[in-house]
């Protein structure tokens, strides 16, 4: 739960890359893009989830954390494209 919150409160203030985000949350970077930068992306697929945020990168791998216009029924807030009418602001 430490993670999240801390990768959150991280991707409301900045817009770090992987390897930026795996030296704040784990001290240092180990540079595998199968150890802790896969952790990282773990955590992000979760924080899309926990939050209901849309959490993208740029094409220099920055990642942006943005809260939804719209709210969808049928829990289709995920960003996938067109899945549904949107059916309030949020």
């Amino acid at each position: 739960m430490f993670a999240y919150e801390r990768i959150y409160n991280i991707l409301k203030t900045t817009t770090p890359t992987n390897g930026e985000l795996t030296e704040m949350i784990y001290g240092y970077d180990d540079g595998d893009p199968n150890g802790y930068r896969q952790n990282i992306r773990g955590y992000l697929t979760d924080l899309r989830r926990r939050y209901k945020v849309q959490i993208t990168a740029d094409q220099n791998g920055r990642y942006h954390m943005v809260k939804p216009q719209y709210a969808y029924e049928d829990n289709q807030w995920n960003y996938a494209g067109k899945t549904g009418r949107p059916r309030f602001f949020a």
